[in-house]
């Protein structure tokens, strides 16, 4: 799927897309170092930032101060 494909599908579902901001890049660097993954660690900091919702299975996760469920 290409990136323009998978915005219609995104619009067509009524799902927001996020767009990186380079304050959660800063906040990154003041996650504790639970999760190595720095894709994971970017979406908890966006998650934080915008009191948002992550849905994911992942254990590691819900051991930041975010919202979580699965």
């Amino acid at each position: 799927m290409t990136i323009p494909e998978l915005e219609s599908l995104c619009q067509e579902r009524n799902i927001k897309v996020i767009g990186l901001e380079s304050s959660a890049i800063e906040l990154i660097k003041m996650l504790p170092t639970i999760h190595g993954d720095p894709f994971d660690r970017l979406i908890i900091a966006q998650a934080r930032m915008k009191d948002m919702i992550i849905v994911t299975s992942d254990k590691v996760m819900p051991q930041y101060p975010v919202k979580t469920v699965w």
